[in-house]
């Protein structure tokens, strides 16, 4: 950090000595030609100091958030809930491994597949619909296996008190 911070101290100096210049020019009368010219590069230099400064805060911040950013082993992802992953494909900040290895370990996506996904924008929607079928077998199964005992619980929405799926006003399922 301190490298960045010297060269946006180095660029500033230069900045400053180049408008001094440009003063002292002016001062001498330079043909106005000239001093056009000069102008503008002196307005390019300022621009590109701008932008190389804007760069360097780029930079440290990915560092900083890369640094932040733990690995899930196999392991850690296999134990995963199905709220944990959702959350995960659903933060912005999640990487593209993070999300190939949540494809690969959790739903068993082939890495043809991922391939396919170029876009992390796809990969996240992939993920997102498959959650989403988790979600609709898990709720199956347990009401194939009688679990579901209370309308509208926290687990199931949109299955009543006798194990029957409820529906809205407009006949779709809830």
């Amino acid at each position: 950090m301190s490298d960045d911070h010297s060269a946006d101290n180095a660029r500033l100096r230069v900045l400053s000595y180049l408008k001094a210049n440009l003063k002292a020019l002016e001062a001498a009368q330079i043909d106005e030609p000239f001093a056009e010219a000069y102008r503008v590069f002196l307005k390019n230099a300022e621009t590109f100091a701008r932008r190389a400064q804007g760069s360097i805060a780029t930079k440290s911040s990915q560092k900083k958030e890369g640094a932040t950013r733990i690995r899930r082993s196999h392991e850690d992802i296999r134990g995963l809930s199905l709220d944990n992953v959702e959350k995960i494909v659903s933060d912005p900040n999640a990487s593209r491994k993070e999300l190939e290895d949540i494809a690969k370990v959790f739903f068993g996506v082939s890495p043809g597949t991922l391939t396919s996904l170029r876009a992390k924008s796809r990969l996240t929607k992939k993920l997102m619909e498959l959650i989403a079928g988790d979600r609709s077998h898990q709720s199956v199964a347990r009401l194939a296996s009688g679990e579901a005992s209370e309308a509208g619980s926290a687990d199931d929405p949109g299955i009543n008190a006798d194990n029957e799926c409820e529906t809205s006003s407009d006949g779709k399922l809830l």
